[in-house]
């Protein structure tokens, strides 16, 4: 099946359950890395977020902004590491 635009140009096709882009790359593995990697970053800007906070604030909670920042770079390092086939 053929994934055609508004415009009638053909810009990918369908095959199975899997979507590629006309130079056959999955887009779905496309879409997993950007999402992994936005996610990674929303969590590391939370840690930063609740770090400064509590440094401001000069409340006791700043381990608690700092872990959710060691949990977002480890995701980051993660979702970047890991080799995904197909995608650049």
């Amino acid at each position: 099946m053929n994934i055609i635009n508004s415009k009638g140009i053909h810009v990918g096709s369908v095959i199975s359950s899997a979507v590629f882009d006309l130079r056959g790359q999955k887009l779905y593995e496309l879409m997993d890395l950007v999402f992994s990697f936005l996610i990674s970053a929303g969590i590391i800007a939370f840690g930063v977020w609740v770090v400064a906070g509590t440094i401001a604030a000069g409340w006791p909670w700043t381990l608690m902004g700092l872990l959710a920042v060691i949990v977002g770079v480890l995701g980051l390092y993660e979702s970047v590491r890991t080799p995904r086939h197909g995608v650049f």
